[in-house]
């Protein structure tokens, strides 16, 4: 050893493990990386299908206060399912998973106004990582509005 490094001890690992050290880590962080990526994809997903959800609530709702065209009847309860189920379908959600429920006689304290509540539930599954799978949860969209054969 030459004389000027005498005190200094060397950098280099005597048992080699510097390189295992480097490939455990790159392991965590890409596993990290890709649990992260996963989870924005989801969050986005999940954004999406609640707003299909609020939007099938929404349209169903329009499609019940309406009254059909030269007559004063409402639609019934079936049609307004009908258009719930039909607009989740063109989101590609699943409608047969939804829950759809249409009241049509909805008054409010002290008002003498008719309105009619759609609300539609759906069942939000992970599809990512399916060892989140135990996070599933139910969306709901709802919707009130005044119908206008109301007085």
């Amino acid at each position: 050893m030459r004389p000027e490094f005498a005190g200094v001890r060397s950098m280099r690992s005597p048992s080699g493990t510097q390189s295992g050290q480097a490939l455990v880590e790159g392991a965590f962080i890409t596993l990290f990386l890709f649990v992260f990526l996963f989870a924005i994809f989801e969050g986005g997903r999940l954004i999406q299908v609640q707003q299909a959800v609020t939007d099938a609530a929404r349209e169903a709702a329009r499609r019940s206060i309406a009254p059909f065209t030269r007559t004063s009847t409402l639609a019934t309860v079936g049609d307004v399912q009908g258009v719930a189920a039909a607009y989740l379908r063109a989101a590609s959600l699943d409608n047969t998973l939804a829950t759809i429920t249409v009241n049509q006689n909805v008054t409010l304290s002290g008002s003498t106004t008719v309105y009619t509540r759609v609300t539609v539930t759906y069942p939000y599954r992970i599809m990512t990582l399916r060892m989140f799978g135990m996070l599933n949860i139910n969306l709901t969209g709802n919707s009130l509005m005044r119908n206008e054969t109301s007085p």
